[in-house]
């Protein structure tokens, strides 16, 4: 029977977040963190897993041959969904599906970096995991690469930002904005030296997007969580039910 979530994480920077306590829930089932450019071991086949949640990073995946880990995660990705196992993916990695599902990454003449309200397209609005994103609630954005051309058959969730804020394709979902990041993420972004170039060259008020999401991210966060909660509860957990062993 299929049993372990795996969180596929690429970075400190863009780690669980504000999504960690969804995972300590009852019912949330277990986890496991693989950490993939470290070296932690990838299962060579997707098909006992409960789910895959992959999360972002500051690495670009433009050019996926300049890192030796991107091939096999990569793989497990597209075996994933062609068995049916759930997969969310976040920034890298949504754009990480999309590579893996035959779409495109390029790199934004400048980056896209802001609190952008979000509204469900209609193929959104019957989803099982973005049926219930309260129209108009913030996604915050803070990202230089970007699924230019989406998978064969993926389908846009979400709509508000200058590409395809979430979309769909079989078992997997992708968002290119952070729902794990609440106010005090922000600020450590803003503060660090990991996102800094980023920040630099889309030439926004950075202390203005930090005083922003102090106010939204109350209920960006709470609508992120309820994202996972629904994934956890249903595709994970039909398919820790019904996979085999």
């Amino acid at each position: 029977m299929a049993t372990d979530l795996l969180v596929l994480e690429h970075t400190t920077t863009a780690s669980l977040g504000a999504l960690r306590p969804v995972l300590a829930e009852p019912g949330s089932g277990p986890w496991r963190l693989v950490h993939v450019p470290a070296g932690d071991p990838l299962p060579d086949r997707a098909g006992r897993l409960g789910g895959l949640l992959v999360l972002g990073g500051v690495m670009s995946a433009v050019d996926p041959a300049r890192h030796p880990w991107m091939g096999p995660e990569l793989a497990l990705l597209a075996d994933a969904v062609a068995e049916g196992v759930p997969v969310f993916g976040i920034c890298l990695g949504a754009q990480l599906l999309a590579t893996a599902l035959g779409g495109r990454v390029r790199r934004r003449p400048r980056p896209e970096v802001g609190a952008l309200p979000l509204v469900r397209t209609p193929a959104g609005r019957s989803d099982p995991l973005l049926g219930g994103w309260p129209d108009g609630t913030r996604g915050l954005f803070v990202h230089e690469d970007e699924v230019s051309t989406l998978p064969p058959g993926a389908v846009p969730l979400l709509e508000g930002s200058a590409g395809v804020p979430a979309w769909r394709l079989g078992s997997a979902v992708a968002v290119q904005f952070h729902p794990e990041v609440d106010a005090q993420g922000l600020r450590a972004w803003a503060e660090g030296p990991a996102l800094e170039g980023v920040f630099a060259r889309s030439e926004v008020a950075v202390p203005a997007l930090v005083h922003t999401w102090e106010r939204e991210a109350p209920w960006s966060v709470a609508a992120g969580r309820e994202l996972l909660r629904c994934f956890l509860s249903g595709p994970v957990t039909h398919r820790r039910h019904q996979a085999p062993a």
